[in-house]
């Protein structure tokens, strides 16, 4: 759980909160379309039960107040429906929201006034919308009390554009917020804690955070105290009024000591999906192709696995029987990031010291399968006792000390001024000249090249090397449809419906070790990872890993 929450009382963060209120930076505003908001509303139980006296709703970032309004609209049809109007005091203790931007909170306090005001005078109107709309951050207010709902769309927003005072405070106040988590990430784990035993919680939010490895800690928190009560997969969908480069999913999350788990693909959001999965919640059932029941998703901080029965049981089966990758002598790298490319890319011939000069390979350097000849080079500002005196190399020095002003801009070089002109990652040139399988980090298919010793990948790209392994046979068997099942299990997709081929999903994947497959098998496999014949592979893999037919036609998919 998050710890004790306290006043914001520090002059130089309250400054820092006022300034950055007041800025034109990016707030993260994404903004829901109203059938998902309606989608949300119905399937979390809203709807006819706003008068109930114990439903206190809470929504963490309103934005443009698509909930909000939506809910007031709801509120106003119970009132005419059942013919009773509570009083303003009675209302105003209904809901309560925030937003960090003021002209969202004005614009939004004008739309609830309009559809309040034909049934309450204006100063209850006011009154009523005083106390539900808050201008401050919702991360660092105080919250006295708990809520039966919480609904919304967390605020995206990477960690590059919050200012530091402010992240940091966010971090020690929130135990979720751990490696590279966005902020979305702390607006999860607060919700969470606001919410009343058997309490619900509804966002529409990237699903990066359910596999990657700066969820983890929230995952872990919802296995320890929460059930996940329903998954929409919105893979496809257009969710947000604006576009966005991942896949949001809608998640309903309860305080319950519940263990199933409602899970929704490829459906059209519409009211009567709503409807249909409202019934499979209260009723826990499948009552349609589109709606599944699935058990035990959460484990711990375990990734969250969603698809097919048959293919999670593949997949559990390969788990139990085979090796992770790394464990069988392969190691997954990923290429260097440099901070700037333009500097720190240069031609072959570029005037500096040759040693200070590593054949470069990025990802448009592959197309369909094949590497196009690079003529690029990566400057290296490592070497084997760390970074290099820069007085070493005078030709060096000159041009990066021409570069200088852009270069100390960078974060890394912030962090490390005395050392401003090195690239953010370690260059290995033993690497480079290591035999090795270069991956692409976003694509739609697998896609593995065999490198000799030529290139260092960039950061676009991954690669595997391996001193146990033959890299043709392993090529061969990942290629077989036994990598990107694991991938597609573990992975996220992002626009274009494209997979990330990342390390931490590369690394899941399972193969049985090289010195237990006979020497006929090994000559086989090699055989068909240099001629890229997926046939042969499939088959080979089959006899491998003792495949059914059944399992061998989910591989293929």
């Amino acid at each position: 759980m998050n710890k004790q929450l306290s006043l914001v009382d520090t002059p130089d963060l309250n400054n820092a909160l006022l300034t950055w209120e007041a800025s034109d930076s990016e707030k993260g505003e994404i903004f829901t379309k109203p059938e998902i908001v309606r989608f949300m509303i119905t399937t979390m139980g809203l709807d006819g039960t706003l008068l109930n006296s114990d439903t206190q709703i809470l929504e963490p970032s309103f934005g443009h107040g698509e909930f909000l309004i939506a809910i007031t609209n709801n509120l106003i049809s119970e009132i005419e429906l059942n013919g009773f109007v509570p009083s303003a005091d009675e209302l105003s203790r209904k809901i309560l929201a925030f937003e960090l931007v003021k002209a969202n909170v004005e614009e939004t306090k004008i739309k609830i006034k309009n559809i309040l005001s034909h049934y309450y005078k204006e100063c209850d109107c006011s009154h009523i919308i005083e106390s539900w709309l808050k201008c401050e951050d919702f991360l660092l207010s105080n919250i006295e009390r708990k809520f039966s709902h919480i609904i919304g769309n967390p605020p995206y927003i990477r960690i590059e554009n919050i200012p530091k005072i402010i992240l940091s405070e966010y971090r020690n106040r929130y135990s979720t917020m751990v490696d590279r988590a966005d902020i979305y990430i702390a607006f999860f784990e607060r919700s969470l804690n606001l919410l009343k035993d058997e309490g619900l919680f509804s966002f529409i939010c990237t699903d990066r955070w359910m596999k990657n490895q700066y969820g983890r800690n929230l995952r872990s928190l919802i296995d320890k105290y929460y059930n996940l009560d329903l998954y929409v997969d919105m893979y496809g969908k257009d969710s947000f009024q604006s576009k966005v480069m991942t896949y949001p999913a809608i998640t309903l999350i309860s305080k319950s000591s519940r263990d199933h788990t409602i899970v929704v693909h490829d459906s059209d959001i519409n009211n009567s999906l709503a409807k249909r999965v409202k019934k499979s919640l209260i009723s826990c059932t499948e009552n349609s192709s589109d709606i599944k029941i699935q058990r035990s998703i959460s484990r711990g901080n375990s990734p969250w696995i969603f698809g097919c029965e048959d293919s999670l049981s593949l997949i559990k089966k390969l788990e139990s029987g085979f090796h992770l990758l790394e464990d069988t002598g392969c190691k997954v790298y990923i290429g260097a990031a440099t901070g700037n490319n333009k500097v720190f890319v240069v031609d072959s011939d570029f005037d500096i010291e040759e040693d200070r000069k590593v054949p470069l390979i990025t990802s448009n350097n592959i197309r369909n399968g094949r590497v196009i000849p690079s003529t690029k080079c990566i400057i290296n500002t490592y070497d084997k006792n760390g970074v290099i005196d820069l007085n070493q190399y005078p030709k060096l020095k000159k041009y990066l000390e021409s570069k200088k002003d852009i270069l100390s801009n960078r974060h890394v070089a912030k962090l490390s001024p005395r050392n401003w002109f090195k690239t953010i990652d370690r260059v290995y040139p033993e690497r480079a000249a290591k035999e090795k399988l270069l991956i692409p980090d976003i694509k739609s298919e697998f896609t593995l090249i065999y490198d000799n010793g030529v290139y260092h990948p960039n950061n676009s790209i991954y690669y595997i090397c391996s001193d146990e392994w033959d890299l043709f046979a392993l090529k061969a068997v990942l290629l077989s449809g036994i990598g990107k099942l694991f991938i597609d299990t573990y992975s996220t997709k992002v626009a274009n419906g494209h997979l990330r081929f990342q390390a931490q999903h590369l690394r899941k994947i399972r193969i049985p070790m090289w010195q237990s497959i006979d020497t006929e098998t090994k000559a086989l496999l090699i055989l068909a990872g240099k001629e890229e014949s997926i046939n042969d592979a499939k088959e080979l893999i089959a006899k491998i890993y003792s495949l059914s037919q059944k399992e061998i036609e989910i591989i293929g998919k």
